[in-house]
């Protein structure tokens, strides 16, 4: 959380310069940044503070606007990017409609920037055309995430380095190692 840091420094020190206002999203430094009074200290500092979140959490008390974000449950995401020794991509997708008036975080800023003059930087119209952006070169991985929600690499990360891979195959006894070699080939890593 070395920005939240950033942040309060630019507040309350002005360094590297004076922070007057911040946007969050999701966020509750209140609760989440060790030094609770230093972080309402330099909220009550800031000449606008805005919080988008699902609920009034204990940071959006200090807020001047809270804006109301849909739940997980309650819009489409785009797609997310996992690590890990076996990469893979997900996706949320809706399955109750929101419910008041709620809105996703990226209708809320598109929503925003249009109004301020900006909108030319937001050219989506809604989460399809983001995923069409996202995935534009792979449309087979965007069907497989919209029917699956999730998307393998199928190969662990170690054995994408072909050098690697072939001195890992090398140690696997043959009577194992030729089904996975065969694999291997399949994944056009050998």
């Amino acid at each position: 959380m070395e920005f939240i840091k950033k942040i309060l420094d630019a507040t309350l020190d002005a360094t590297p310069y004076q922070l007057r206002g911040w946007v969050m999203t999701r966020s509750n430094p209140v609760m989440t940044i060790t030094n609770t009074d230093k972080v309402v200290q330099a909220l009550k500092k800031l000449d606008f503070v805005a919080v988008m979140d699902i609920y009034m959490s204990d940071t959006a008390w200090f807020a001047d606007i809270v804006l109301p974000e849909s739940t997980y449950l309650e819009r489409d995401e785009q797609f997310i990017a996992g690590g890990g020794k076996n990469p893979s991509y997900s996706v949320r997708q809706k399955v109750v409609e929101p419910i008041g008036d709620t809105k996703p975080y990226w209708m809320v800023f598109k929503e925003l920037a249009t109004k301020m003059g900006f909108g030319e930087y937001f050219p989506y119209k809604d989460m399809d055309d983001i995923r069409m952006a996202q995935a534009a070169d792979f449309p087979e991985l965007m069907f497989e995430l919209k029917k699956n929600g999730l998307a393998s690499a199928g190969v662990p990360l170690m054995l994408r380095d072909k050098k690697k891979c072939g001195r890992i195959c090398r140690k696997i006894p043959s009577s194992t190692g030729v089904s996975y070699r065969r694999r291997l080939h399949r994944c056009a890593i050998l």
